[in-house]
């Protein structure tokens, strides 16, 4: 290959390299669009509900039980009254979990 071919061929690999960088920027976008983060934020009543019908309608206590205050916090965060209900529930349940369904029944009934 003589030189002026070897110049040639460095032009070409230069240029498309200059339109590769170049047509990346120019994409036609809202700046603010690519900082949005859409977030599934979970709903924390919803999930102390759930739990409270699971137990309601007759299943035992499993490992979910280790969550309880972790759960109760982020009730609380939403709503304070609740939450208080919820502890309570939780607070009687590892105590003694005997008639789980009805204290989840009467726990339900204030949510």
């Amino acid at each position: 290959m003589n030189t002026r071919s070897r110049h040639w061929v460095k032009a070409m690999l230069m240029a498309a390299g200059i339109v590769s960088l170049a047509a990346s920027g120019c994409a036609k976008t809202d700046p603010g669009q690519r900082d949005r983060v859409i977030e599934n934020a979970p709903d924390p009543v919803g999930e102390a509900r759930s739990v409270l019908q699971a137990y309601a309608a007759g299943g035992p206590m499993g490992s979910e039980a280790s969550m309880f205050d972790d759960l109760t916090a982020r009730v609380k965060a939403v709503d304070a009254a609740k939450a208080e209900v919820f502890a309570t529930f939780a607070k009687e349940a590892m105590q003694s979990p005997e008639g789980l369904a009805e204290r989840a029944k009467k726990a339900l009934a204030s949510f």
